[in-house]
C-alpha cells in the first residue's frame, strides 16, 4: 500500500504539464497553422510529382504501343 499515493501525484503532474502546454495559446495556434500550411504544401508537391510520374509512365506505354 506504499505505492497508493504515487498515482494521484503523477496525474497532478500530468495535468500541470498539460495546462502549462496550453498557456501560450497564440503561439501554439501559430505553430499549428504553420504546420498545416507546410503539410498542405508537402501534400501538393507529392501529388504533383506522383501525377507527373504516372502521366510519364502512361506516355511511355502509349509510345511503346504505337511504335
Amino acid at each position: 500500500m506504499t505505492f497508493a499515493p504515487a498515482a494521484p501525484t503523477r496525474r497532478q503532474g500530468l495535468s500541470a504539464h498539460l495546462s502549462s502546454a496550453k498557456t501560450p495559446h497564440g503561439l501554439r495556434m501559430k505553430r499549428q497553422e504553420n504546420f498545416r500550411k507546410e503539410n498542405i504544401i508537402i501534400r501538393a508537391a507529392a501529388f504533383f510529382t506522383s501525377q507527373a510520374y504516372f502521366s510519364g509512365m502512361l506516355f511511355q506505354s502509349v509510345q511503346s504501343n504505337t511504335a
